[in-house]
């Protein structure tokens, strides 16, 4: 006997709300290359992305869309499909698990061999191009000419059916809809066109339909299917996608916001705060960094941390070393966490350490970690890529970055606020002896003197000086838990500009 409405309304806002220490990310990969980490971990929840390009169903048998690779779906010596191993393997390890889907991934629109093979092989898009907001003689100004147009009814409803033959068939726990990858839905958008008020309203129909099935046939089976989206982090960046996020939570259509992506605009506590306002949990989705900067040379540190990329599958140049070890995924976790985050989502991640590292926040605080002001970084594919003038949604302050420096002119200078998760103060109490390392990247710096730094107001005295790096001691005790005002002033009179490219603060204990 199916429950009621009232009865699977209360069973999921349970589930929504219980704990969990880490929400692991896996693209559909085999559970042996990427999932098969998080066991013996603290990972809670994973993720599980099984539709990429739309509307291609990877691994696993469907009655609606094209099931992928176009050669057919390999079984196990068991008979089971790729998200029935998954599933398996999530129960196996008490593990909760969520179907995902990439929204409109455009992994096809490239010009390059895999890209075409995809393309070629996709039958909704090779039957029906005038869905897709562009051709490749035509692309849009905004995000890639393979994105599927949502404004069609016929895309939103087959984005409909794909959910529904999921739940029905499958036992999953929740969905997970990545309107990250990518984060185009309508042509209009895609042009350069606002977006219009019924376009918007029909996703948030299709959210609706959505729930409405998940809640019915969650009741069918007595136990809840949860909704999460992954969206960026401005209810005003995506109103101009299309996607009214504010109007979703306080209609009850998703139990789980996952904010970020290619690009964070605003802090972690503003997330936090619109979130918990509707009673949604939060995850911070913290994506592999993309951001191309030098090794800052420190004794030590250094040699630590090339040590431990050796080792590392995924990490490699252009990449940066620093802000995807394993001291940059601490600082980014703690932050987010001392926030509000409910969660942290990883994405793209290969520094399976990080798994054992979180989820104990006495075992967190006494790791070694290194803070930077901007970890993603403005990229090329960065909020204005996507959207019509996307940067004007940012409210984090400009912060200089390897990609995005700062010039300082002589008689300058520039104030940067860092947030540290650490609490320096209280780590000699739990045994601990910390030491914090403030590295400067500046181009045509030759004269530590040109430069002088204070931090929180304390002077800083440069210990060390290279063609790329500035490093300077900074007291432990004059660092912050949350916080801490740095100030970068140009003192050679009538000097050359400097080139400002990455400021890291790296805290060690001992």
């Amino acid at each position: 006997m199916a429950l009621s409405d009232a009865q699977i309304k209360a069973l999921r806002k349970g589930a929504a709300g219980r704990k969990r220490r880490i929400v692991f990310h896996s693209d559909g990969q085999p559970i042996e290359r990427i999932l098969a980490h998080a066991v013996g971990t603290r990972v809670d929840t994973c993720t599980y992305s099984l539709v990429h390009q739309f509307n291609l169903s990877r691994l696993y048998r469907t009655a609606v869309g094209q099931e992928w690779p176009p050669e057919g779906i390999e079984l196990d010596d068991k008979g089971r499909d790729g998200l029935q191993i998954y599933l398996e393997f999530c129960r196996e390890n008490n593990f909760e698990a969520f179907w995902a889907m990439r929204m409109n991934d455009t992994h096809d629109a490239g010009d390059y061999e895999d890209a075409r093979w995809k393309i070629a092989n996709n039958r909704l898009k090779q039957e029906h191009p005038d869905w897709l907001v562009g051709t490749q003689d035509d692309p849009p100004p905004h995000g890639r000419w393979t994105s599927v147009n949502y404004g069609r009814d016929e895309i939103r409803d087959q984005a409909f059916r794909l959910w529904e033959d999921v739940a029905r068939r499958y036992d999953i726990d929740g969905f997970m809809f990545d309107f990250f990858r990518h984060p185009t839905l309508f042509k209009s958008a895609a042009w350069g066109e606002e977006v219009s008020d019924a376009e918007r309203e029909s996703m948030t129909d299709l959210m609706r339909r959505t729930r409405a099935m998940t809640d019915e046939i969650g009741a069918e089976r007595a136990r809840p299917i949860l909704l999460s989206v992954r969206t960026p982090d401005s209810v005003g960046y995506c109103n101009g996608m299309g996607i009214q996020i504010e109007k979703w939570m306080a209609e009850d259509l998703i139990d789980i916001w996952i904010p970020g992506g290619y690009f964070r605009l605003q802090e972690w506590s503003e997330s936090v705060a619109l979130g918990h306002r509707y009673g949604v949990q939060v995850w911070a989705a913290l994506d592999e960094c993309r951001v191309q900067t030098p090794l800052p040379q420190l004794t030590g540190v250094s040699r630590h941390l090339e040590c431990e990329l050796s080792a590392a599958s995924g990490v490699t140049p252009p990449f940066s070393v620093v802000r995807n070890s394993l001291e940059a995924y601490r600082a980014r976790s703690v932050n987010a966490l001392n926030a509000g985050a409910d969660s942290v989502y990883f994405f793209n991640l290969t520094r399976w350490q990080i798994l054992h590292d979180l989820g104990d926040p006495d075992t967190l605080a006494h790791l070694n970690k290194v803070y930077c002001p901007v970890f993603r970084g403005r990229q090329a594919m960065d909020a204005g890529y996507w959207l019509k003038d996307g940067d004007r949604f940012y409210t984090r302050p400009g912060v200089f970055s390897p990609e995005d420096p700062h010039t300082l002119n002589a008689g300058e200078f520039l104030e940067i606020d860092l947030t540290v998760g650490d609490d320096l103060a209280s780590a000699g109490a739990s045994g601990f002896r910390p030491r914090a390392t403030l590295c400067l990247q500046a181009e045509a710096l030759t004269d530590a003197s040109d430069v002088s730094i204070t931090f929180n107001g304390n002077p800083l005295v440069c210990t060390g000086l290279t063609d790329v790096w500035a490093t300077y001691t900074v007291n432990p005790r004059k660092v912050k838990l949350g916080s801490n005002r740095i100030e970068i002033a140009h003192n050679a009179p009538g000097g050359d500009a400097l080139t400002l490219c990455d400021l890291q603060l790296w805290i060690e204990y001992e």
